[in-house]
């Protein structure tokens, strides 16, 4: 790449942080990322990793108890650049039971990768379920399974100052 292309690449981007700090013209995206543990009674979560675009974000692992406590937690609640995200995700159970002692040698080690699209202007919100799948006759290794719930909304933290400054 010659110079004059990276001299120009770079006003480019100059004028769009330009445009965005400025004059607020390029709304950013938002993402919302929520983890649910929605396994049997037989599957105890022992630890939950998650990657967005190959950083890791979280990191969590039951030594304190307070992953099997919660059904339902926040993993990221922030900024994000318009376009498509990888998210990668590790969870990992441990067999659990009273009256089956042997299931507590069961460890299941799941890993999943899903790409999702964020939009200008509006909040993405991906639920990530861990999940039994399959029915009574489903071999136990193959019940363990992870699934993701994509939903976009309206960004309104951006439009609410502007219809503010109309009424006045």
């Amino acid at each position: 790449m010659g110079i004059k292309e990276k001299i120009f690449q770079t006003k480019t981007r100059l004028l769009l942080l330009k445009e965005q700090i400025l004059d607020n013209v390029i709304q950013e995206s938002r993402a919302v990322l929520r983890h649910k543990n929605e396994m049997g009674s037989f599957f105890e979560l022992t630890k939950v990793l998650y990657y967005l675009d190959g950083k890791k974000i979280y990191y969590q692992d039951n030594s304190n108890g307070l992953l099997h406590k919660r059904p339902e937690f926040e993993i990221y609640n922030g900024s994000i650049i318009p376009g498509n995200h990888s998210l990668t995700v590790e969870l990992v159970y441990r067999g659990r039971s009273n009256l089956f002692s042997y299931l507590k040698g069961y460890v299941f080690k799941l890993r999943s990768a899903y790409t999702f699209y964020a939009a200008k202007g509006r909040i993405t919100q991906v639920s990530v379920i861990g999940y039994e799948r399959g029915g009574i006759g489903t071999d136990l290794e193959d019940k363990p399974y992870i699934k993701y719930e994509v939903k976009q909304i309206q960004n309104r933290a951006k439009t609410a100052p502007a219809a503010a400054a109309k009424k006045k």
